[in-house]
């Protein structure tokens, strides 16, 4: 079973894609693996993991603002790479977490960003259900067979 209907699925993989990009190009000098690890493990991918529309329609400095908001996310000075890779890293975690029913925070342990960076040369050339298969095949990771309950947003 997925995380949520396919109709969402673009859309939200769009967002998360588009808003790494934007914090890359908007922030050069972010860690960028830090940037990606917590807003994995933060509660606006938690309210993405269950398809919040409010959230995924947002415009990525929306997006990224209501993240640093309520999520208190404080960014630091350090690792980086290139913008289309960020993007990339987006879009394959937010399609990995909708395709194995896993939560994002957990989904971010069981991939790590640094398994992505050295083996995107290989997996870019592959569309991203492929590349997010292949992964997982590598990984051992399992689909989630259960329905995730319906996430209320709470506006801290």
């Amino acid at each position: 079973m997925k995380a949520y209907d396919e109709s969402y699925v673009e859309q939200i993989m769009y967002a998360q894609a588009d808003m790494f990009m934007y914090v890359k190009r908007t922030f050069p000098n972010y860690d960028i693996d830090d940037f990606i690890t917590k807003y994995m493990k933060s509660n606006t991918r938690r309210y993405l993991d269950h398809a919040n529309m409010e959230l995924a329609s947002k415009d990525v400095k929306d997006l990224y603002e209501w993240f640093v908001k309520f999520d208190n996310y404080k960014p630091k000075a350090g690792n980086t790479f290139d913008e289309y890779k960020t993007g990339w890293i987006g879009a394959f975690y937010s399609y990995a977490q909708w395709y194995y029913n896993i939560p994002s925070e957990e989904l971010v342990e069981k991939i790590p960003i640094d398994l992505l960076k050295e083996s995107f040369s290989k997996l870019i050339r592959m569309d991203i259900e492929k590349a997010v298969k292949t992964v997982g095949k590598q990984l051992n990771i399992k689909i989630v067979r259960t329905k995730q309950k319906p996430l209320k947003m709470k506006l801290f």
